[in-house]
């Protein structure tokens, strides 16, 4: 990383070196750098807008999912630890406690080909608007917000 004088200068936020270096697409990183958290990173995860701690970890690392799944062990046990270290602290304690926030506004079920079967098929099941986690942050099928925000 080079400032406007040319100077290499450190990168900044938290770096992690990997001791087996990956390579994608012809770049290979022998590092991966968290940058640092900003105030509307912590509103974004408040508000729910990232549905994983993967997606939290891709937006401050630059990697996709696939290149962060790639880190071997013991390399993967740094950058998690790595990572929970430069969370911010509320982000890491919802982390801990299991807790994803959910969107307050619910995106309406589009309707199927029969007009209606999302709707139907939710409201068989017992869910709903309002009901997919409960104080707990468990969902009415009994899986944690982490299990289901991982689920395919």
């Amino acid at each position: 990383m080079s400032d406007t004088t040319g100077k290499k200068t450190k990168p900044r936020g938290k770096v992690t070196k990997l001791r087996a270096a990956l390579t994608f697409n012809g770049e290979t990183r022998k590092a991966i750098v968290f940058r640092p958290f900003t105030i509307g990173d912590l509103v974004r995860w408040k508000a729910g807008e990232f549905s994983s701690i993967f997606n939290l970890m891709e937006e401050v690392s630059g990697w996709s999912r696939d290149q962060i799944e790639a880190i071997e062990f013991p390399d993967a046990a740094a950058v998690i630890e790595n990572f929970m270290i430069h969370l911010p602290e509320e982000i890491r304690n919802d982390v801990q406690d299991g807790i994803i926030p959910v969107s307050s506004t619910p995106t309406p079920p589009q309707p199927g080909p029969d007009n209606g079967s999302l709707e139907t098929e939710a409201s068989e099941h017992g869910g709903g608007y309002g009901s997919e986690t409960s104080p707990n942050g468990e969902g009415s099928d009994g899986r944690s917000v982490l299990e289901r925000s991982e689920a395919p």
